[in-house]
This record gives C-alpha cells, sequence and structure tokens, in this order.
C-alpha cells in the first residue's frame, strides 16, 4: 500500500521519480497489449481493402508490371484482369484506363492460388500451404488455419455461391455462400485427390483421382455421379462450360473435351510438336462455349474450336503462365512469367501487349 501510494503521489506532483518495480511490469504489460492491438488493427484494415480495388474502386497511384505473372483471371464483366504476381503479390488491370494496381501483398509469403468470381465480389486465397481466406464484398468471411503446412488446394464457382479447400487431397471443406448466413460442411474422399474443379453454379465438382480416374461429383456429398470415360493425370486444373454442358481437361500434351452429364469423350487434340518437358499448364473455354484455349510454359497458345478440337488461332507467345476469355467480347488475354499481360483478338488474330514488366 505505500509503494502504491508513493507511485500515485509521484504522478499528481508531475515528479520524475523512478516508479517501483511492480509499477514498470505493470508498464510494460501495457505496452505490450497496446502493440498487440495496433499490429491487429493495421493487419484488419489490410484485410478489408483487399477486395475494394477488385469492385472498381480506383486509386490516384497506378504502378506498371514488376515480376511474373503467374496466373490471371477476367472479371467485373470484363472491364478488369486480375493477376496472381510473382509469389505473394495479387494486381488488378483495368483494361478501360490500362492502369495496375497492387491490391494484396502478404509480406513475402508464398500466396499459393487465387480464385475469384465473375463478377469480381468473391475472392478464394491459399497462404503458403497453410491459410485460407475467403472474402465477399469487402468482408472475410473465413479463416481456415491449418495446425501444419499441408497441401492444400482450392476452388471458387464462378458465380460465386460455393468455395471449397481441399488438404492433401483428402479432407474436403465446402462453403455454401449461397443464403446470408454462410453454411460449412466437412468430409472426406476415400482414395487420394490430385485435382478438384467446380462448375460455374457449384454444385458439381470434376475430381482426378492419384490413380488415374476421372470423376464428377455431388459437391454436397462427395458422392460419384458419373466417371468420365477415360483416365489422365490434368497438368493444368479443369474447366466447365458456363452452362454445365462439357468440362475440358488437358493432360500432359492434348486436350480432351468430355461431353456432359454422359461423360463420353467428344474429341482429343494431341499436340505432338511439343518437348516432353513441355506439358499443357493452363486451358480455359469462352463464355459462350465457342472456343478452347491451351497453352503451356515453352509453347504457344493454341485456341480451339468446341464443337470439333480443330485449331482456329496459333499465338507465338512465350512463358505463358495462363489464359483467359473475356466476357463480354472475342477478345482472350495471356499472362507470362516475363510479366507482360498481351489481348489476342478472337476475329482476326491480332496480339498486343497491355502491359510490360521490364
Amino acid at each position: 500500500m505505500k509503494r502504491v501510494a508513493k507511485v500515485q503521489s509521484c504522478k499528481n506532483r508531475g515528479c520524475n521519480r523512478s516508479v517501483s518495480r511492480g509499477g514498470r511490469r505493470g508498464i510494460a504489460s501495457i505496452a505490450e497489449v497496446v502493440l498487440l492491438v495496433l499490429v491487429a488493427s493495421v493487419v484488419w484494415l489490410g484485410i478489408r481493402v483487399i477486395l475494394a480495388p477488385i469492385q472498381g474502386s480506383e486509386s490516384d497511384s497506378s504502378e506498371s508490371v514488376c515480376g511474373p505473372i503467374v496466373s490471371l483471371s477476367v472479371i467485373c464483366d470484363g472491364r478488369k484482369i486480375l493477376a496472381r504476381r510473382g509469389f505473394s503479390e495479387v494486381v488488378t488491370f483495368d483494361l478501360t484506363h490500362n492502369r495496375i494496381q497492387k491490391i494484396f501483398g502478404w509480406n513475402g509469403r508464398p500466396l499459393q492460388a487465387v480464385r475469384v468470381s465473375q463478377d469480381g465480389e468473391t475472392c478464394l486465397l491459399s497462404i503458403e500451404d497453410q491459410e485460407v481466406l475467403l472474402f465477399q464484398r469487402n468482408e472475410l468471411l473465413r479463416a481456415d488455419f491449418l495446425t501444419a503446412k499441408s497441401s492444400v488446394q482450392i476452388a471458387l464457382s464462378l458465380n460465386g455461391r460455393t468455395a471449397i479447400r481441399l488438404v492433401d487431397g483428402i479432407s474436403l471443406r465446402r462453403w455454401d455462400l449461397s443464403s446470408d448466413e454462410v453454411v460449412e460442411s466437412d468430409y472426406s474422399f476415400a482414395e487420394k485427390v490430385d485435382r478438384i474443379s467446380l462448375d460455374f453454379e457449384g454444385n458439381r465438382m470434376l475430381v482426378s483421382m492419384c490413380e488415374g480416374a476421372l470423376n464428377l461429383c455431388d459437391v454436397k456429398t462427395g458422392v460419384v455421379v458419373q466417371s468420365l470415360e477415360g483416365r489422365g493425370h490434368p497438368r493444368a486444373d479443369p474447366v466447365f462450360s458456363n452452362d454445365g454442358s462439357c468440362v475440358v481437361v488437358a493432360s500432359n500434351r492434348s486436350v480432351t473435351l468430355y461431353e456432359l452429364p454422359s461423360g463420353h469423350p467428344v474429341w482429343t487434340v494431341r499436340f505432338d510438336d511439343q518437348n516432353d518437358q513441355d506439358w499443357l499448364t493452363s486451358v480455359a473455354i469462352s463464355p459462350d462455349g465457342q472456343w478452347v484455349a491451351a497453352s503451356g510454359i515453352a509453347s504457344p497458345i493454341r485456341v480451339l474450336s468446341r464443337a470439333c478440337g480443330r485449331v482456329l488461332h496459333h499465338f507465338s507467345k512465350s512463358s505463358t503462365s495462363g489464359v483467359a476469355f473475356s466476357s463480354v467480347s472475342d477478345a482472350m488475354y495471356s499472362g507470362s512469367l516475363d510479366g507482360s499481360i498481351s489481348r489476342m483478338s478472337l476475329v482476326d488474330g491480332r496480339n498486343v501487349v497491355l502491359a510490360k514488366a521490364y
């Protein structure tokens, strides 16, 4: 009591004498709490603004691409491109004003995958194979933290109503975003899964098993509803057409289009001119279902007819990391490991570089 009274007396007089050892501990504890609150506030503020640029807000500062483009998607009714740049950043490219803006960076921590809905309002991120973050309309809906680093895969339906994460090819968690309240459910596969993709509505998923089978499954239960004819090990995530009538699978140097719900292959095109080590790493199908695009890191971009598999366009690009179709025009976009973003016309075959890294 005397010590407390002494400290209180010093405070009341404004004196500069040192406080007691117990007082120093108390001040240190308060400082630690304040520091933690400040750090948490900064992190939360950063999370809240991640999606703001995706939904159309502009910044006075723009920047050029500086780093490899790893993947890209066309969002916001064809007005923007969302791209993963390097290992830890996400940028948007405004196609109307030709401006690049960084919207996400995680202090150099590896950003494993980025998935975004077609309207740009829902985003799913996998960070360092240990965290999965789900955002919608600027709000963090879910933060899934794993106790140890694992093999994590994520998928998001283009309509933004279903998101899933798969851990070590077995354990699946599903988030239903179709109502105001997020519904979460879990189940496990009996056998290990290699790759997983969602259809536009988020009701079905194509599951590539490690032993080679390709199964169409119900998203809510994981039950196989149809097995696709043939076997394969996709090097790129399979993609559904927007109307759900087909799915495209790229394996090594070939592309196969399967009819749904029958699961019968309509056509398979093999590119024998590719190097044995140059696998197809990106595949896409246009929103209207007319074109299919496939590319590899060291191979050209080929645009094929959905009806017969005939090559319609052949774009000589190097180090292509991803392709995506516009949802509003006859155009396709590609990202490159040299940092460039290009637009290719599906009408006259013109190729225009929109942004260049170095």
